[in-house]
């Protein structure tokens, strides 16, 4: 099959590994690559996207002609404005008329990306963005465009016995998902030598006109201090709801990041979640806000000015964990937050209203809309309520559609480039190239 990879800074490193297994394979390769530092090694045929001009940019856009860009990170927190969106659209939509490819591999993260995405569906080519799944660990899913739904499933099953011991483990937190157990593996030199390299490629890319993707040091600099200065600001009104039967969690999602900014939409702006959350308890129920164990730019001015002026909003102790939070409140509302994933298996209660598998096969543990988990878990004490038994299922589903093998940058996780991850991601892939050939999407 024809395959055209999309470039995403770090990431190439793993995809070009996949690449050149594949073309082994017998699988015909191309590379879209926006950022020019990142296109060195890649195998197969390679288009760069030279920087616009000034006369390339078109600084009376209309956002309205590219929802997809609407939580655009460049846009929202990086200066990099709009005006480029059309010159990048024309640019790539000619790369996919020349190649026109069986399949576009990349992500849902970049400006870049989500236009590729949109210009894909425009001329029914599929896009498939390949993530880990957050349970069962060590598996991917091959996810359709900006979506969480998978474009392709390995129809894999797993042992009942199994499932309900892995849907045991995840209620007593023995097993967490891969993301969350990364940082020790960044310790070696390797991966450091590794990061020193890839940054320096970041800042020469920025050099030379990467200002879409890629903040200013100016602008990184104000960014993180405006993290530390809110962190330092929860430190000093952290403080637990007085009736725990009385209060809703919302444990905040780290932005940004596609899993709320792309596949949350439209329920993306967290402190408008709170204040909806707010509006919809009554006036007797507080609200517990849980931190990212990574913060990041969701720990906002915004956020603290809210937390500041409302008497019902507690900023729980930064040091708090999961258990605690879940313990100290009735049940948790979710966007898409793996807390959604973890009450199925009886970890606490959770609503979400963003988790399409859930919402297919688990009704008990959604809601339509924030205003609904909200009253819902007030009115209904079993709602959201789950068990290992039922957490068996979800893991049996979840795992049914996923692949074998971890996907991830070499430079937050050196395992991914381990041969025999990249050999059983690469089957996994091919093997999914097989039924999309056939017609089974």
């Amino acid at each position: 099959m024809r395959l055209l990879f999309i470039e995403n800074r770090e990431k190439t490193y793993f995809w070009a590994a996949i690449a050149r297994r594949l073309a082994a394979m017998g699988h015909d390769v191309a590379w879209l690559v926006q950022n020019p530092p990142f296109a060195r090694d890649l195998p197969g045929r390679v288009y760069v996207i030279p920087f616009p001009g000034r006369r390339e940019l078109d600084h009376r856009l209309d956002l309205a002609d590219f929802p997809a860009l609407a939580t655009d990170r460049g846009r929202q927190h990086f200066e990099a404005g709009s005006a480029h969106y059309a010159y990048y659209s024309e640019r790539i939509g000619a790369i996919l008329d020349t190649e026109k490819p069986g399949l576009v591999i990349g992500e849902s993260t970049l400006f870049h990306e989500l236009l590729a995405i949109d210009l894909c569906e425009k001329r029914h080519i599929p896009f498939t963005y390949p993530g880990s799944e957050r349970y069962p660990p060590g598996r991917f899913s091959m996810y359709g465009g900006a979506t969480q739904k998978p474009l392709i499933e390995s129809g894999e099953a797993l042992d009942w016995d199994k499932a309900v011991d892995l849907a045991t483990r995840v209620r007593d937190r023995h097993v967490i998902p891969e993301y969350m157990t990364r940082g020790a593996r960044q310790s070696t030199v390797l991966p450091r030598l590794r990061r020193i390299l890839s940054r320096g490629r970041v800042i020469f890319g920025r050099w030379r006109g990467e200002h879409y993707n890629t903040p200013s040091i100016r602008r990184k600099y104000a960014l993180t201090r405006m993290a530390k200065r809110n962190l330092e600001r929860w430190r000093a009104i952290a403080g637990v709801p007085a009736d725990p039967a009385r209060t809703i969690l919302y444990p905040l999602q780290q932005q940004p990041e596609n899993t709320i900014d792309v596949w949350g939409r439209p329920d993306c702006d967290q402190v408008d979640i709170l204040r909806r959350i707010l509006a919809a308890a009554p006036a007797d129920v507080a609200v517990a806000v849980k931190g990212n164990p990574r913060p990041y730019y969701e720990v906002s001015d915004a956020l603290l000015d809210l937390a500041e002026a409302e008497p019902r909003l507690h900023m729980l102790p930064l040091d708090w964990s999961m258990e605690q939070a879940l313990a100290g409140t009735t049940g948790a509302v979710t966007v898409t937050g793996t807390v959604g994933y973890e009450a199925v298996c009886g970890r606490g209660r959770c609503l979400s209203v963003a988790h399409p598998v859930l919402n297919a096969d688990f009704p008990d543990f959604t809601a339509p809309s924030i205003e609904a988990a909200v009253l819902r878990l007030l009115d209904d004490p079993e709602a959201g309520r789950g068990s290992p038994e039922l957490g068996a299922r979800l893991m049996q589903r979840l795992y049914r559609r996923s692949f074998p093998g971890l996907i991830n940058d070499p430079i937050s996780d050196p395992l991914a480039m381990a041969p025999a991850n990249i050999e059983a991601v690469a089957r996994g892939i091919d093997s999914a190239l097989a039924r999309l050939e056939a017609g089974e999407v």
